[in-house]
């Protein structure tokens, strides 16, 4: 009789692998991720594949064919790994991928911000810088005054680090944040408005001894430190200290004496980040007419 065995055999290991893996994060969506899980021919042929996101237990992964398109579950940097076993009993390697991803951009803000003006020191400045998590992480911030090339000509920062403004006046404050991954924050930017000082006003021609003509035009002079937040209002008023009554002036604005006699000028002036001027005072004596005898 013909006697008949049948022998297979199969030594070679499956294969099993998955598309996009990469060691560096991105900052945009992945999308689909292909798995593949073979076994050489002729061989046994695919018992099953398994993969898993982020644990190493592989064997307890979940089941797919070759050619299954996965996604990864979230933001933030995951480990793949894939697993396959054949009929014979050869198990493949288990193979695994990083895949990192970061689509959220940085955020970055600075306290004590004012679009208005104030007439005291601001002290410091806290500047607060956040990556999303799960995020790549903050690789750079910076900071500059008066230039928006910020991540060129500005200076590092951490996040809850101070900074000090660099001086009196109308200051904008910019900022921005970049990623490991590379995402680019919007550009920050804040504005303080300081100006401590207070406007100082005067008026020619005063005189403590009396005069026989007249003193004619007299100038009022009125201004306010620079950089400093400009004036409001100037008021001025003849021989009386409450100013709320005064006439408004401006700088260069030329009065004249009410009469013959001894008379006091006033003048008082306001900026926009609200100092006063110290009141000024300045005595006026004229008397044009001679004495009868």
């Amino acid at each position: 009789a013909v006697w008949v065995g049948t022998y297979r055999q199969d030594t070679q290991i499956p294969v099993g692998s998955a598309t996009q893996a990469n060691p560096n994060w991105v900052v945009t969506n992945i999308g689909s991720v292909v798995l593949t899980a073979t076994d050489s021919s002729p061989g046994s042929g695919l018992q099953r594949a398994t993969y898993r996101w982020d644990n190493s237990d592989i064997d307890n992964g979940t089941y797919f064919t070759n050619g299954a398109i996965i996604t990864i579950p979230s933001e933030g940097s995951h480990q793949l790994r894939v697993k396959a076993w054949d009929t014979a009993g050869n198990t493949s390697s288990v193979w695994s991928g990083m895949y990192q991803q970061d689509t959220v951009a940085p955020v970055i803000t600075a306290n004590k911000s004012s679009s208005d003006w104030v007439r005291s020191s601001l002290g410091l400045i806290t500047i607060s810088v956040s990556d999303t998590v799960p995020g790549s992480g903050l690789a750079v911030a910076k900071y500059a005054w008066e230039n928006t090339d910020v991540l060129t000509v500005g200076t590092s920062v951490s996040n809850g680090g101070t900074v000090s403004i660099p001086g009196e006046g109308d200051n904008c404050l910019y900022m921005m944040s970049v990623d490991t991954a590379g995402n680019r924050s919007l550009l920050g930017s804040g504005r303080y408005k300081v100006d401590t000082q207070k406007p100082v006003v005067s008026a020619d021609k005063t005189s403590t001894v009396w005069r026989t003509t007249a003193i004619g035009a007299i100038t009022i002079s009125v201004s306010d430190g620079s950089p400093g937040s400009g004036l409001k209002s100037t008021k001025y008023r003849w021989d009386n200290i409450d100013l709320t009554g005064g006439t408004a002036v401006t700088n260069g604005t030329t009065i004249t004496v009410p009469n013959d006699g001894d008379h006091t000028l006033t003048i008082q002036a306001d900026d926009t980040a609200g100092n006063i001027s110290d009141l000024w005072q300045g005595k006026y004596k004229q008397d044009t007419v001679a004495p009868v005898i």
